[in-house]
């Protein structure tokens, strides 16, 4: 199973999941295919012999029709993506993951974008879904100092996204690498830079924001920008359309 043969056709819903250690129910017939992205504890799905997990270091995809054994070995939380593909597929996989961090921010992006019917909503819905799914498709590998130094990234921009002087050094600094050496593991890893992430981190913020009716020179400020033009610019430019007329 490889992304480029991977469609979407349609998003369903996405939701939270929490299961105590001991858990144990049977499916049959899934009527969706979803991603789980397991943010703490491990669950287990057997089906025909073959099990894989789904923990804090996999993520996996359930084929719309799968049957299987779902247990949870230790306490989990995990978050839970469900759509319809444009073909059937027989098997689960076990897949990469992300950082908790970033997996709750796609969450939280999707959940929202969802909730428009616009086609602005919806296009960020599929946009956010096929990029998880690049991340999540990537080989896996074990987690290492790098993945480290990237997730302590990601967190430090997701707390400090509002501060309009934060800058790819200063995010550096705080994971004790050079800058140079921070945008190379965003490149290698996320096949982006480290400024690419902080404003997609601030667009999806705004775009929130927006759906709350809040000015636009509000807006800018909660999400970094000291400037009203400069954030409507950037924007626009992310969405296609400026922030007044969400």
């Amino acid at each position: 199973m490889k992304l480029n043969d991977f469609v979407i056709t349609k998003f369903i819903n996405c939701f939270y999941a929490r299961d105590p250690q001991g858990r144990k129910k049977e499916f049959e017939n899934r009527r969706f295919a979803c991603f789980i992205i397991t943010l703490k504890g491990k669950i287990s799905f057997t089906s025909g012999g073959n099990r894989i997990y789904s923990d804090t270091e996999h993520a996996v995809f359930l084929p719309q029709g799968f049957c299987y054994t779902n247990e949870c070995i230790e306490d989990a939380e995990s978050i839970v993506l469900n759509f319809s593909t444009g073909q059937l597929y027989d098997e689960s996989v076990q897949l990469a993951t992300v950082p908790p961090a970033v997996a709750r921010e796609y969450y939280s992006s999707i959940k929202q974008a969802s909730a428009s019917l616009s086609a602005q909503g919806q296009m960020l819905v599929f946009r956010e879904l096929y990029s998880l799914a690049h991340q999540l498709f990537q080989e896996k590998t074990k987690s290492s100092a790098a993945d480290k130094i990237l997730t302590d990234a990601i967190e430090y921009m997701m707390s400090n996204y509002y501060v309009s002087t934060l800058t790819v050094y200063q995010v550096a600094s705080h994971c004790f690498v050079s800058e140079i050496y921070l945008r190379k593991l965003f490149a290698k890893k996320y096949d982006t830079t480290p400024f690419k992430m902080l404003t997609d981190i601030r667009m999806k913020k705004a775009y929130l924001l927006t759906k709350e009716k809040r000015p636009v020179k509000e807006i800018a400020l909660e999400v970094g920008y000291s400037a009203v033009c400069q954030f409507s610019r950037a924007y626009k430019k992310y969405y296609g359309v400026p922030p007044s007329e969400n």
